[in-house]
């Protein structure tokens, strides 16, 4: 098999930004190396990952650390695989590496066969895209600061995700069929009609289910439920002028004084106090609503691009 280097230079240089999303399907079968580090999460979909002559199954949530020599490329993968890709010069990678002086998560993160990977639960996914989104927004509008923050992400990644914190097993513990559930649930048509969906949607009888959601995620499935509505509503409330008793039912809340008293619970606020304070804060410049086409993760660019040459066959 043909194997590329890709040189990071040629995307800094092109203007692209801090990360991207690929889901084309030739880009993703060339196998290729790079002259940099990556940092790639799964944000949908599924597909087989070739890296270091192994091949095993990737899916959502899923967040990877490639390094330089690491060989790899993605087939067999679903119409909606799409993974959002981070690339990160040495230069930064050397520099937070001597900062730490941790040489357990250096050999872990440097020296290791296969790239390390985490599988990341619902909270930190949401989480991991949300501060991607406002990374790319940075470069656009604060662009004095934006490299700061994106040097500030790569320092949060590897320390929480990748650093010696138990996290990794903790997360990887959650099973497959859990994760791809939660995140099933944050769909719209899902979590506004609630417990019946997610029962059916899980294959389980309630009781399983119930006793799983305790057990790896400390909550009910209620309160799952209940923490993805707010959520929805809360980003409904600063990205669009509905009134809140319309952002209350279409998020699966059948009571005003419900929403209202759940709500003050999970932000100590009431929703009309967090709308007046978030939309008149400098957050307004992080949501995605009406700014959603300057504000999404971009597609990365052509892979001829960043490709240089051909380097061996195999």
């Amino acid at each position: 098999m043909n194997v590329v280097k890709l040189y990071a230079t040629p995307y800094m240089e092109a203007g692209n930004s801090y990360a991207s999303y690929i889901s084309d399907k030739q880009q993703l079968k060339v196998c290729h190396y790079h002259d940099y580090y990556e940092v790639f999460l799964v944000d949908q979909g599924y597909a087989m990952h070739h890296v270091n002559g192994k091949a095993e199954e990737i899916s959502t949530g899923m967040l990877f650390f490639t390094r330089p020599d690491d060989i790899h490329y993605y087939d067999s993968a679903s119409d909606n695989f799409r993974i959002i890709n981070i690339i990160i010069d040495t230069k930064t990678i050397n520099a937070l590496m001597n900062y730490l002086d941790d040489e357990k998560l250096r050999t872990k993160l440097l020296d290791s066969e296969f790239p390390p990977s985490i599988t990341l639960d619902y909270t930190d996914l949401i989480a991991l895209i949300r501060e991607l989104q406002q990374l790319v927004l940075s470069k656009r509008i604060m662009k004095d600061k934006s490299d700061a923050r994106y040097k500030s992400l790569i320092f949060r990644i590897i320390t929480k995700y990748f650093g010696n914190t138990g996290l990794e097993e903790s997360s990887v513990s959650i099973p497959q069929w859990m994760n791809w559930l939660i995140l099933e649930m944050t769909k719209k048509e899902n979590f506004s009609r609630g417990l019946s969906v997610m029962y059916k949607l899980s294959g389980k009888t309630p009781e399983h289910l119930s006793r799983s959601c305790r057990k790896y995620l400390g909550k009910t499935p209620t309160e799952i439920i209940n923490t993805i509505r707010l959520e929805a509503a809360a980003h409904e409330m600063i990205t669009t002028n509905k009134a809140m008793m319309d952002i209350a039912a279409e998020c699966g809340f059948e009571s005003i004084s419900y929403f209202c008293r759940r709500f003050r619970e999970y932000y100590g606020k009431t929703p009309k106090e967090y709308r007046k304070t978030e939309v008149s804060s400098d957050t307004k410049l992080y949501t995605l609503g009406t700014l959603a086409l300057k504000t999404e993760i971009p597609a990365s660019l052509p892979l001829d691009i960043g490709k240089k040459k051909l380097i061996q066959n195999q």
